[in-house]
C-alpha cells in the first residue's frame, strides 16, 4: 500500500475508534474507502480503456478492504477494551 492509502487506513482507524457501535464503524469506515476509490479512478481514468480491468478492480478491491476494516478493528478492540474495564458487582 502506499502512503496515501496508509493516511486513509489510518483516518478509518482513528474514526473506528470514536465509534461505540459497529453500525456506525462501518459507515465510518466506508468514507474514507469511497474516498479513496474515487481518487484511484479519477486518477486512472486515461488508462482505463487499456487496462485489464479485472486486475485493476482486483487491486482495487484489497486496498479499499485494507482501508475499511481498520475501523472494524478499531471499533471491536474499543468493545473489548470496555469489557475489561467493566467492574463487577
Amino acid at each position: 500500500m502506499g502512503s496515501i492509502s496508509i493516511a486513509f487506513s489510518l483516518a478509518a482507524f482513528l474514526g473506528g475508534l470514536c465509534c461505540a457501535r459497529l453500525k456506525t464503524a462501518s459507515m465510518v469506515g466506508a468514507v474514507p474507502t469511497l474516498l479513496y476509490a474515487l481518487l484511484v479512478v479519477v486518477g486512472l481514468w486515461d488508462m482505463l480503456a487499456d487496462a485489464n480491468l479485472s486486475y485493476v478492480l482486483g487491486a482495487l478491491t484489497v486496498s479499499c478492504l485494507a482501508i475499511f476494516l481498520p475501523a472494524i478493528l478499531a471499533s471491536l478492540l474499543q468493545g473489548i477494551g470496555a469489557l475489561f474495564r467493566r467492574q463487577p458487582g
